[in-house]
């Protein structure tokens, strides 16, 4: 039986822009390769750079007024 070894991106996205975040991945992929790395994993919605970190308002068990979302 064939082994694969994976390895997990701990790696933070080049906010805002989604060209860089892209090369730094594939910079990170090299690096990965040369390491015998046969499957690299990046964090969820690395590459749309999702702006993680910002609660929009949002708190776990606690909202504010401007984080609610008014559906009427």
């Amino acid at each position: 039986m064939k082994t694969c070894k994976i390895a997990c991106a701990q790696l933070t996205p080049v906010v805002f822009n989604k060209q860089r975040t892209v090369e730094k991945s594939a910079v990170w992929a090299r690096k990965a390769s040369e390491e015998g790395i046969d499957l690299l994993v990046y964090p969820e919605s690395f590459v749309p750079v999702y702006p993680a970190g910002l609660g929009f308002g949002t708190v776990v068990g606690s909202r504010t007024q401007a984080g609610l979302l008014q559906i009427r």
